[in-house]
């Protein structure tokens, strides 16, 4: 079979020049359009900034560049930072630490991401409710930490509890009244009542009377039966205020009438 070397020679450079033509068009045309995307950086986790080890800066893990000071990536959506405050002892931490470096408490940059995203202060509170009912304090406190500090006075009233008896949290009676001030501030009867409870022993504060029994009065006033007793016991005893036995059983009979037996049994006892 002959084979004519030249129309095969021919055959070749034709193709060669169809595939040059091509390759320029192809250049020709992803100039005119979008740059495709740089590759994705390595991250440390979901929401991590991923440093890019060339002049652009810092990247998303979708390959995005990161405008500073902004929580997302204006592309993809993924949290992106910034650096969040230890709940614990309020020291500046990075978006991508597991764990405080000044305090070594644990970071949930979940919860910190799902607190200032979804929940109002109110829902916070009653997800730290939920953990307490299950024992779960630990992550009890953080959550009425994060309501207590939006201002919430059941949350400020739990975080008072959880100083006092160090439950979630390492026990604290000054940081204790401190929070049970705030909300019985806010008019909350119990903490009212607790921080009288302060005040008359000098737990956590400077032992005071006088103001035990201004704080057990606006608990008193607002129906709270144990304050109604105590009241009624330094009216008895001469304690924070004048000796009144006419006053004290007035408050005996509020505390009674709402089934306090120890009321109702001094009552008795002071007729």
């Amino acid at each position: 079979m002959n084979i004519n070397v030249n129309k095969i020679l021919t055959a070749l450079l034709a193709v060669s020049v169809l595939l040059f033509l091509s390759a320029g068009v192809s250049d020709a045309k992803a100039k005119k359009g979008k740059s495709a995307p740089p590759p994705a950086a390595e991250t440390q986790g979901e929401g991590d900034e991923g440093k890019n080890k060339g002049a652009a800066g810092p990247k998303c893990k979708c390959g995005e560049p990161i405008v500073e000071g902004y929580k997302f990536c204006p592309s993809c959506g993924a949290m992106t930072g910034p650096d969040y405050k230890c709940s614990s002892c309020g020291k500046m931490i990075f978006s991508s630490a597991k764990f405080c470096g000044f305090c070594g408490a644990e970071v949930d940059l979940q919860e910190k991401f799902e607190a200032e995203t979804f929940y109002t202060p109110e829902e916070m509170y009653k997800k730290g409710a939920s953990y307490k009912n299950t024992r779960n304090f630990r992550k009890a406190f953080k959550w009425f930490k994060k309501a207590g500090d939006s201002g919430n006075p059941d949350a400020q009233l739990a975080l008072g509890i959880c100083f006092m008896k160090g439950e979630g949290i390492k026990k604290n009676s000054e940081e204790g009244a401190k929070w049970l001030r705030k909300a019985a501030e806010h008019g909350n009867p119990k903490a009212q009542f607790l921080l009288a409870e302060c005040c008359l022993k000098g737990d956590g504060v400077d032992k005071c009377p006088d103001e035990a029994v201004g704080w057990y009065l606006k608990s008193a006033e607002q129906g709270n039966k144990d304050a109604q007793f105590k009241l009624a016991l330094c009216h008895i005893n001469g304690e924070g205020t004048e000796a009144n036995p006419e006053e004290a059983k007035k408050w005996l009979r509020k505390a009674a009438a709402q089934g306090d037996a120890y009321a109702k049994q001094l009552l008795d006892d002071m007729k």
